[in-house]
């Protein structure tokens, strides 16, 4: 996915569970995230798996959850830094973590 910077679903390729699908698990209907659960237990996914793996966690606030988390460390971190005098550095720093979190390739 250009807006994140590298392709979607490689995680679940490589049978990693990423936090937005983690977060849409633990809060979609049970009804719906059992049949996610028993589609990744099972392993070895198809491209049609993957990509209704992440059709679930959109649906079901995944990407939302994992934006405000990066923005709440963001804050945490504009925090530290802003402990330090300001220098290019610490601009640098903080348009590194505004890029991460926004860029649109």
């Amino acid at each position: 996915n250009p807006q994140i910077g590298k392709p979607t679903g490689n995680d679940l390729r490589e049978g990693k569970v990423t936090l937005p699908l983690l977060y849409a698990l633990n809060n979609a209907p049970e009804e719906h995230s059992t049949l996610m659960k028993d589609m990744l237990v099972k392993g070895d996914l198809t491209t049609d798996e993957i990509n209704t793996l992440i059709e679930f966690a959109k649906d079901n606030g995944g990407i939302d959850y994992a934006f405000e988390v990066m923005r709440d460390m963001q804050k945490e971190a504009d925090s530290i830094i802003d402990r330090y005098p300001d220098c290019e550095s610490k601009k640098c720093f903080k348009e590194i973590f505004e890029f991460i979190i926004s860029r649109d390739f």
